[in-house]
C-alpha cells in the first residue's frame, strides 16, 4: 500500500488570528471593520465565494462596492490572487 506524504495532502497556510476566526466562525452574514491589509479580500472574501459556490452550484453570487471601477481595481484582483493560488487557470476557472 502506498504511503501518502501530508506535504501532498495539505497546504500550509498563515492567517492571522482575525483571518482564523473568520474561517472558524463561518456564518451566513458576515459584517467586519478591518484595516487596510488585513487579508480581507485574499484570506476572508475569496475563500467564503469558493465554499459558496462549491456548496450550492448555480447559486447568485453578487459583489458590491461603491463603484464599478472599485470592484476591478481592489476586489477582483484579490480574488483571482486567491484562485490562482490554488486552482489551475482555464480548467477550473478563466478571467475574461
Amino acid at each position: 500500500m502506498k504511503k501518502s506524504k501530508l506535504n501532498e495532502l495539505f497546504k500550509p497556510t498563515y492567517l492571522s488570528a482575525v483571518q482564523i476566526k473568520a474561517k472558524l466562525v463561518d456564518t451566513t452574514f458576515l459584517f467586519c471593520e478591518l484595516a487596510r491589509g488585513s487579508g480581507k479580500t485574499s484570506h476572508i472574501l475569496a475563500p467564503r465565494l469558493d465554499r459558496v459556490q462549491n456548496s450550492m452550484p448555480g447559486a447568485l453570487l453578487v459583489l458590491a462596492a461603491n463603484t464599478y471601477k472599485s470592484i476591478f481595481d481592489n476586489i477582483l484582483q484579490g480574488i483571482t490572487t486567491y484562485l490562482t493560488d490554488n486552482y489551475e487557470r482555464g480548467i477550473y476557472f478563466e478571467i475574461v
